[in-house]
């Protein structure tokens, strides 16, 4: 049997799936917001598998989102995930939030996607999902980005927060959160795994367009 966590923590709460041979099993959240008084990503893992029968020895291999988004929290998901990684020697891989969220809405309304990831002081990530891909990943003052993530569209689905760019007509995308489902549609395309630790992505991180 195969059994494959998933780590979200780049929405506004963390959320965590467990995917049975491929397909969506059970799940948790938590809705606290707070990390000092909230369950740890270890107990909410423990919880959920408790709840199915299993433990914590009984995962096969992890889907880990490593942002962008609340990086303090992603960094918090990625770190439990190669800890866990190392301990159980199972295999992992980076989830990229963008282009996960992107594809998401993409597959919802047939439409190219921008995904908006709010940071600090006024910047933001903004994220195309076009043609199948992310297309590009860009990080800066939120109207700077969106504007050069923009160009060239005339129509688009828009995830993370609304916003407004003269020319474009955005569709709802649907909320910032990767279902459990659509982890399952990363797992089913076969995504490489890895042993060694992960990174969460960071302005400075290689994938950032300029």
């Amino acid at each position: 049997m195969r059994l494959t966590l998933c780590i979200h923590t780049s929405a506004k709460s963390p959320w965590l799936y467990l995917l049975k041979n491929g397909l969506p099993f059970a799940e948790v959240m938590d809705d606290n917001r707070d990390p000092t008084t909230g369950p740890t990503l270890s107990q909410m893992a423990e919880g959920m598998l408790h709840d199915v029968g299993a433990v914590i020895s009984d995962l096969t291999d992890m889907l880990v989102d490593i942002g962008p988004g609340r990086l303090s929290a992603v960094r918090a998901g990625v770190s439990f995930a190669n800890a866990l990684s190392f301990a159980l020697k199972i295999p992992l891989t980076p989830v990229n939030a963008s282009g996960t969220l992107g594809m998401q809405a993409s597959m919802a309304t047939g439409l190219p996607a921008l995904v908006i990831h709010k940071s600090a002081a006024g910047a933001a990530y903004v994220g195309r999902y076009q043609g199948g891909e992310l297309q590009s990943l860009r990080y800066g003052p939120l109207s700077e980005a969106l504007a050069k993530s923009a160009e060239g569209l005339t129509q688009a689905a828009l995830v993370g927060q609304e916003a407004d760019v003269p020319g474009i007509t955005f569709s709802d995308g649907g909320p910032d959160i990767i279902t459990a489902a659509t982890f399952a549609a990363v797992l089913a395309a076969a995504p490489t795994f890895t042993s060694d630790p992960i990174q969460p992505i960071t302005e400075q991180s290689e994938v950032i367009d300029d």
